[in-house]
């Protein structure tokens, strides 16, 4: 992959792990 791909990947992952931790925080009993 060429580095524009890379940090296409890279920042989709990190806003994917945001809104699951924050998803987390608001219904913890899932």
């Amino acid at each position: 992959m060429n580095d524009t791909m890379v940090k296409l990947v890279t920042e989709t992952s990190l806003y994917y792990d945001e809104n699951v931790t924050n998803y987390v925080a608001i219904h913890p009993e899932d």
